[in-house]
This record gives C-alpha cells, sequence and structure tokens, in this order.
C-alpha cells in the first residue's frame, strides 16, 4: 500500500495515506481472524472515520496541513453551536464552544447555493446508500443475455480503437 500511496504522488503525505491503508487492511484481516461479530452501523462509522482521515492526510498540502485540519475536525479548535439555543446554553461559552446562527455557518457546503439543499442532499444520499441496493446486490440479479454481449465488444472494440489518441497524463500536476 505504500507503493500505491507513491504511485499517487511523491509527497510523504501520499506515502502516509498509502500506510494508512495498509494498516486498515491488516487491522481488518486480524478482527475476521478474531472472529468478534460487529454491529454492522458500527462497522460503517469506523471505516468511514479511518478513510475520512487518510484523505485528509492525501489532499493536504504537507503533512502538518493534514493534522491541523484532523485537530479541527476533532473539535480541539472549539466547538460550534447553533445561536437559537444561544439563551439556554450560553454558559458553555466559558468552555470554549461558540455560538452561531444557523444561516452564519460559512463552514457547511453549499450546493446549488443554498446550505438547506446541501444538508437535505446529504440526508437523501445517506439513505440512499443505507437503504438501496448495492451494486453486487445489482448484479446479482442480472441475467447477461446476448445483446449484453454485443454492447460490450462493440464498447471494447470503440475503447481499443481509441488507444492510439493522446491524453494527458491523469496525474501530471501532482
Amino acid at each position: 500500500m505504500l507503493l500505491g500511496g507513491l504511485w499517487h504522488g511523491a509527497g510523504w503525505t501520499y506515502v502516509v495515506w498509502g500506510g494508512l491503508h495498509g494498516v486498515y487492511l491488516c487491522i481488518n484481516h486480524g478482527w475476521r481472524k478474531l472472529n468478534i461479530p460487529m454491529p454492522k452501523v458500527l462497522a460503517w462509522v469506523i471505516t468511514f472515520v479511518a478513510v475520512i482521515v487518510s484523505w485528509v492526510l492525501f489532499r493536504a498540502q504537507n503533512f502538518q496541513d493534514g493534522l491541523d485540519i484532523l485537530q479541527t475536525m476533532a473539535g480541539m479548535n472549539g466547538v460550534v453551536i447553533p445561536g437559537e439555543a444561544k439563551g439556554k446554553l450560553s454558559v458553555l461559552t466559558n468552555f470554549g464552544f461558540q455560538l452561531k446562527s444557523w444561516l452564519d455557518m460559512n463552514y457547511l457546503p453549499e450546493f446549488l447555493g443554498s446550505k438547506i439543499l446541501s444538508i437535505l442532499a446529504l440526508i437523501a444520499l445517506t439513505f440512499s446508500v443505507s437503504f438501496l441496493p448495492n451494486t453486487q446486490e445489482i448484479l446479482a440479479k442480472l441475467k447477461p443475455t446476448w445483446w449484453w454481449a454485443v454492447w460490450i465488444g462493440v464498447l471494447t472494440s470503440m475503447a481499443l480503437l481509441s488507444l492510439n489518441r493522446v491524453s494527458e497524463f491523469l496525474y501530471f500536476q501532482f
């Protein structure tokens, strides 16, 4: 996995990213050998957090920037609470919490210019990932026909015929 990190870029953040994925795989295989059951939701949360940690380091300009972002994500730079709770929770400002109005939370991403749409899209995507069939379930029901074979053959032929075209190296900017 370290080589996978080096393949993506020449910086230490890429090497750490690859190393973390290697560590994650070792933990996964070790856990399977222990044969200890884990609730599915907990496994999802652990996987999500682990991948996010490694992605932060992958995308950071340098290792220190990545650590700074991870500290901020962990709440080590204070916690922001919606300002609507100001009257009831103002005592928390003595402990490093900040009270801001809901519409003033600039750290939320904007989707089509609206933070509310961003939140609704995130909720919808979470439900779709959780409750709709995944690709393995969809492909298990797939019954290939001759038409599938013809279309795959046509697409493969087109891909092979376009190999002589020049294309810029994808990771040139890295």
